[in-house]
């Protein structure tokens, strides 16, 4: 179910920080401990997860508006042609 757009924005911007920290503590690990990051690994790829899930719901919030603006428009034509 989508929320408003202006959280998911706002979801989507944070997880994106919690990536960047994410990747700059594994690039620190692989240069440390380089047999030792699969932990660091698996909370990257878990963030990265979780923002891709925000972007798809507003993807979803888009295409209902573009969908509804495009069925105003063919009611207003067909208004238009009566």
């Amino acid at each position: 179910e989508c929320e408003a757009p202006k959280k998911i924005r706002d979801t989507v911007r944070k997880l994106n920080q919690e990536v960047m920290q994410g990747f700059v503590k594994l690039v620190h690990e692989l240069v440390h401990r380089p047999l030792d990051n699969k932990k660091c690994r698996d909370e990257l790829s878990h963030n990265i997860f979780l923002m891709l899930q925000e972007c798809n719901k507003f993807r979803e919030h888009q295409a209902r508006e573009v969908l509804i603006e495009t069925l105003e428009k063919q009611l207003a034509e067909r208004h238009m042609a009566l």
